[in-house]
């Protein structure tokens, strides 16, 4: 029996992309990763967003999963098609690719306007409040309203650019960047890539990673995905 979790847009791109630098960059210590998901949102995945504000960020220090401000820390990530600031979040990646890669020290960001950026720092003393009954019904009732998520054309059009860089302790680092499909459309193909294959037996038995699973590159066997390293 396999266990194998977040075999959709969370994690696999950005789960093999953080293997694949860990193979170049054998002995890093720290690991940071961050995308750009273009296409909008769907109401669902507003709705699990709202519910993880109260609880803040997360980041692997040491080894150990912290709890941290929501908004922790920011910096300007070169994208494969230009820079652009970025804010830390509670990803999927700082607990899985702690078991892909061994790296002790993982942050993971998303692209956001600086405006937003600074509007998140400024509530986030005031965001344990969402997790309150009535104002996370309001909040709720509110997705439901307005939140319509992308449509098929988005969907099959719309792109993933993810980032990823790994450093050593003597500050040598390995960086990269990868090209996907939108998050919606690769989650539908990697999960039944994934169900296949095990279907198949043709995975290990017990807990693995994605990249554990089904190999570093798993994700280069998808449309229009591609992978470009920094000199």
């Amino acid at each position: 029996m396999a266990l194998i979790p977040a075999v959709g847009f969370d994690v696999v791109p950005s789960d093999c992309l953080a293997a694949m630098l860990a193979q170049r960059l054998p002995a890093a210590q720290r690991l940071e990763l961050a995308f750009i998901a273009l296409g909008g949102m769907s109401p669902g995945t507003t709705k699990t967003m709202i519910e993880a504000l109260p609880s803040g960020g997360r980041a692997r220090i040491n080894g150990v999963i912290r709890r941290v401000p929501t908004a922790w820390k920011t910096m300007e990530v070169p994208f494969r098609h230009g820079k652009l600031m970025a804010m830390s979040i509670p990803w999927g990646d700082v607990a899985s690719a702690y078991y892909s890669t061994g790296i002790p020290n993982i942050e993971v960001y998303t692209s956001a306007p600086p405006t937003q950026i600074a509007r998140m720092r400024r509530i986030r003393f005031a965001l344990p409040l969402l997790g309150s009954w009535p104002l996370k019904t309001l909040a709720m009732e509110w997705v439901d309203r307005n939140v319509k998520g992308p449509s098929d054309e988005v969907r099959t059009t719309a792109r993933s650019s993810l980032w990823g860089r790994v450093t050593n302790a003597s500050g040598k680092s390995v960086s990269a960047t990868l090209e996907t499909l939108s998050g919606y459309h690769l989650t539908t193909l990697t999960a039944v890539a994934a169900l296949q294959l095990s279907i198949a037996r043709q995975v290990p038995c017990g807990f693995a990673t994605a990249s554990q699973a089904f190999g570093r590159e798993f994700i280069l066997n998808f449309p229009d995905t591609d992978i470009e390293w920094a000199a």
